[in-house]
C-alpha cells in the first residue's frame, strides 16, 4: 500500500532535499534555518534572507525552534500546503 493524502505526510517523497550549513543549520532554495545562539529556541527560519514570521497568541515574531529537524518539518508542511493550493 502506498501513502495517501490521509496520512498527513503526503506522498512517497514528502521530505525536501536539505543542504547542511556550517553553523549546523540547513538550506533549501530561498529557505534557510540559521543559528541564533543565546536564545531559548536557537533556530530561526528565514525566507529570502528575512525572518519568516508567525503568529501564536500575542507573539508575532519570527518562527523559532529548539531543533533543526522541527524547523525543517515546519517549512516542509508550509511548502506542501502552498503547492496544494
Amino acid at each position: 500500500m502506498s501513502r495517501g493524502g490521509t496520512s498527513g505526510k503526503g506522498g512517497r517523497n514528502y521530505r525536501l532535499n536539505w543542504t547542511p550549513t556550517a553553523d549546523g543549520g540547513a538550506t533549501f532554495g530561498d529557505w534557510a534555518i540559521v543559528s541564533q545562539p543565546g536564545w531559548r529556541l536557537p533556530w530561526e527560519i528565514r525566507w529570502q534572507g528575512r525572518p519568516f514570521l508567525r503568529r501564536h497568541g500575542d507573539y508575532t515574531g519570527s518562527a523559532r525552534f529548539k531543533t533543526v529537524e522541527n524547523a525543517q518539518r515546519k517549512i516542509e508542511k508550509y511548502v506542501r500546503s502552498r503547492r496544494a493550493a
